[in-house]
């Protein structure tokens, strides 16, 4: 069915009201990233474990150290600070883009017993050596936190 275009009887009028100019809005100054808040985090979710997992070699390809500790269970699932492995970064990234699940299947390896085996490690550790390791994570939290607010006052 064809149909003709709709034709106006009367011709719309112009309006007299114009919009009013609105005035730039104001920047917050806000931090980008909270330092405090990111020390909390990051000895909640690492913790000094973390630090002693950096001193071994990659327990997948068995790559030297410096390694990169990571978790078997991610935190947003619940996963604890315990529940790490150390690994190069090559492997590290492999995990995270293929899945812990996937990956351990693709390299026959089980990954929560390989945690719980590096987190009684750990606890196995004399306590100096462990005081020695939650000294370096408290340096690496001042530098990270001196790195953030280097960039806070940068960008204001």
């Amino acid at each position: 069915m064809k149909r003709s275009p709709l034709a106006r009887k009367t011709p719309l009028r112009r309006s007299r009201i114009r919009p009013k100019a609105r005035a730039p809005m104001k920047r917050s100054r806000l931090r980008r990233a909270n330092p405090e808040r990111l020390a909390r985090l990051r000895r909640e979710q690492f913790g000094p474990e973390a630090e002693w997992l950096m001193t071994l070699p990659c327990c997948t390809c068995g790559a030297l150290a410096p390694s990169t500790p990571s978790h078997v269970k991610s935190r947003g699932s619940g996963g604890l600070r315990h529940e790490q492995i150390p690994q190069c970064w090559r492997c590290h990234s492999e995990l995270e883009q293929v899945g812990v699940r996937l990956y351990a299947l693709a390299k026959g390896l089980d990954l929560v017993a390989m945690a719980s085996e590096y987190a009684t490690g750990f606890e196995m550790l004399p306590a100096s050596d462990r005081a020695m390791y939650t000294v370096k994570m408290e340096e690496r939290i001042k530098r990270i936190a001196g790195r953030s607010n280097a960039a806070n006052e940068g960008g204001e």
